[in-house]
């Protein structure tokens, strides 16, 4: 039986260097683009096999090679082997459960981003995004079979904002932006699920919702787990030397950074405002527990006395009182209900009831 999915433990024993793909393994060819670009024009090529036109020298100013698909490794040895990326770099590409990190190159630098996307039932996945800065250009590989960078494309067809007027960097820049802006809308998705969730609880708290909010703390904690590093990796990418990046464009990294810090600053939150909820969560359900336990203590209060005049009158003795009047039936069904009553309203008066 073929496999579906490639493991870390596929590479126990291999030296460093060694490409093996490591994650989901799919039928469909890593699909290519090229883009040239600078601020007189943009130039642009598409295909699914490897050709010279990836090794073609450039015909603008910034030179982008984009790979949708990193599960065939002899390709990306190939494409390696053309733009001379050294083979640990190629192994970290390949290897789609990697966390964010940088390391520095010596024509540039490599960094490894993740990118989430938050289901409707509350569950969070990453698409690993590699983005090379070198001599040749930059080039990034994800790992998904859809283009997360479409806009960017647009922008850059049509010469839309800064991008065309601008060098490698703030392309760079302007990738790792886009990945870090689904973070900000993942934050935005969770924090109105954790509210729903909130007004659930606090008006209809049911022992199912327990299932949900563990969810929800799954999906927090593996967010606050990939959120740390990518932190990390923006705030060594803001000190990198500055021949990599232009002052002018380090400002935009710096600013990344910022919607970083305020991305793990929510993570954090909202792990707290999950056990808050957790907490409120038990309470409510004590609560409702009371109130039932409550409801069938005063039930049982008020038929006690009526059991106790239902059983002195059902014991088999000659003579007791009321047993030889023709109305005596009538008069005890009258005290049991009048007695009935009186407790009914004696409870509602102490608002047991």
């Amino acid at each position: 039986m073929k496999k579906s999915y490639g493991k870390i433990s596929d590479k126990a024993g291999l030296p460093p260097g060694s490409l093996v793909h490591v994650g989901q393994y799919r039928e469909d060819p890593i699909r290519f683009s090229w883009m040239d670009y600078d601020e007189t024009g943009c130039k642009e090529r598409e295909g699914n096999t490897l050709t010279e036109k990836t090794q073609a020298p450039r015909e603008k100013n910034v030179h982008w090679l984009h790979l949708n698909g990193v599960h065939q490794p002899e390709l990306i040895r190939q494409i390696g082997e053309q733009h001379e990326i050294h083979s640990l770099t190629l192994e970290d590409i390949l290897n789609t459960e990697h966390r964010p990190k940088l390391d520095e190159t010596d024509d540039g630098f490599f960094l490894i981003a993740k990118m989430p996307t938050l289901a409707a039932e509350g569950t969070i996945s990453f698409e690993s995004v590699n983005i090379l800065l070198g001599d040749f250009g930059v080039a990034t590989f994800v790992t998904g079979d859809q283009d997360p960078f479409i806009p960017i494309r647009s922008r850059i067809r049509n010469g839309t904002g800064k991008i065309r007027k601008r060098d490698h960097d703030y392309l760079v820049y302007t990738l790792l932006d886009s990945v870090i802006d689904c973070y900000l809308v993942v934050i935005e998705q969770l924090q109105d699920k954790i509210l729903e969730f909130e007004e659930e609880v606090l008006y209809n708290a049911q022992p199912e919702s327990l299932l949900q909010l563990q969810t929800l703390q799954r999906t927090i904690l593996q967010l606050r787990q990939v959120v740390q590093p990518m932190r990390d990796m923006v705030a060594k990418l803001c000190r990198i030397d500055d021949q990599l990046i232009n002052e002018s464009t380090r400002k935009y990294f710096e600013d990344v950074l910022d919607h970083m810090n305020a991305v793990s600053a929510n993570t954090d939150h909202f792990r707290e405002l999950l056990t808050s909820i957790l907490e409120l969560h038990v309470s409510m359900m004590n609560t409702k527990m009371n109130q039932v336990v409550q409801l069938l203590t005063v039930f049982a209060a008020i038929f006690m006395p009526l059991t106790f005049l239902a059983g002195i009158y059902g014991m088999n003795f000659r003579y007791m009182p009321g047993l030889e009047n023709q109305y005596g039936y009538f008069i005890l069904l009258l005290l049991m209900v009048g007695l009935a009553i009186s407790m009914i309203f004696f409870f509602r008066k102490r608002k047991w009831l």
